[in-house]
């Protein structure tokens, strides 16, 4: 996944978490299962390239910027956030019943 437009899984973590986009919301904008996304995510497999540019897509439609050259961090275009794995972690993304923890704490 060398590519310049492609989508590694952690940018794809490092997106849904800036974003608080849970994986069925992330599904639903890009039109790829939550499954594939998650697969994803935790690097169990790794979707077509047409996956990972739908994916990529729903990102910067809500102004997520992957152009960080050979870095892999993001940035957020509209709050000036520039994120990289280590702000991260590789620990578990966040999905709807961890979001629903986390709200009724």
């Amino acid at each position: 996944m060398s590519k310049i437009n492609d989508l590694s899984p952690a940018q794809c973590r490092m997106a849904r978490a800036a974003l608080n986009m849970t994986r069925d919301k992330l599904s639903e904008t890009a039109q790829v299962s939550a499954r594939t996304i998650g697969d994803f995510e935790s690097e169990k497999r790794i979707p077509i390239p047409a996956t990972r540019q739908a994916l990529r897509h729903a990102f910067e439609v809500r102004g997520i910027d992957f152009s960080a050259g050979n870095s892999v961090g993001i940035t957020t275009a509209f709050r000036g956030i520039t994120l990289n794995p280590r702000d991260i972690g590789h620990g578990p993304a966040i999905d709807d019943e961890n979001k629903s923890q986390e709200c009724n704490s």
